[in-house]
């Protein structure tokens, strides 16, 4: 059965170019123009992975990355005429598989989707949807977390987003202000100083000692940084 690829992409001309180049290496492809047409065609199709253009005319690219990262871990991969360090980091942050900009050569494009499409296929390599760190095991689609003894410990809404962004980039400091784009989705206004109220929550439901953390380790003034699994 051929993967689907979703392409996001406002300008037509270049949708139509993509779209024939990627279908003649053998994938199904769908477009969308806009936002509205990216998120309803996901939900609708549930696509192998994702290739996402960040300048949209209705909402930027960067808020549906985040819209799909809270229900889904299907591999999206980011081509833009961005080239800033910053949206390059806040995309990768919130769980972006890469990121590409728009001059690539496109055979260098489609190895990437393969490489990205395969290792998400391949038996034996690590589940995509299961992040593991310090014996807990949050799972992404089911959205459960399991402590070291296997019992469940629920979380919010707010909370899973967070520790969500936190494993996904575990080991790596996450900025604080990805954490808050991460929690955007699921609460109104969120702020830099709510974050820490959000860190409070988590550390008191895994940490052994709320007070004096080494599973979610604070970088002042730059970020928060998950310990990695053993």
């Amino acid at each position: 059965m051929l993967e689907r690829i979703l392409l996001v992409e406002d300008e037509t001309i270049m949708l139509s170019l993509l779209s024939t180049f990627l279908e003649k290496a053998g994938y199904r492809v769908t477009g969308a123009t806009n936002a509205a047409e990216a998120l309803a065609s996901f939900e609708k199709s549930t696509p192998d992975l994702v290739l996402l253009d960040l300048g949209l005319p209705d909402e930027d690219g960067i808020v549906i990355l985040r819209k799909i990262r809270t229900v889904s871990n299907a591999p999206v991969v980011v081509l833009s005429a961005r080239t800033g360090n910053d949206q390059r980091t806040s995309a990768l942050e919130l769980g972006a598989d890469d990121f590409i900009n728009k001059g690539v050569d496109p055979q260098e494009l489609l190895l990437r989707l393969r490489n990205i499409l395969g290792s998400a296929s391949v038996p034996g390599t690590p589940d995509r949807h299961v992040v593991t760190f310090a014996g807990w095991r949050l799972d992404l689609e089911s959205r459960e977390l399991h402590n070291p003894a296997g019992e469940e410990v629920r979380l919010t809404p707010s909370e899973f987003q967070m520790l969500a962004a936190l494993g996904r980039n575990s080991g790596s400091v996450v900025r604080r202000g990805a954490l808050v784009d991460a929690v955007s989705g699921v609460e109104h206004g969120p702020t830099e100083r709510s974050l820490d109220t959000y860190i409070n929550r988590l550390r008191r439901k895994i940490e052994r000692d709320p007070k004096n953390p080494d599973i979610i380790v604070t970088l002042k003034g730059v970020g928060y940084r998950l310990k990695r699994d053993a």
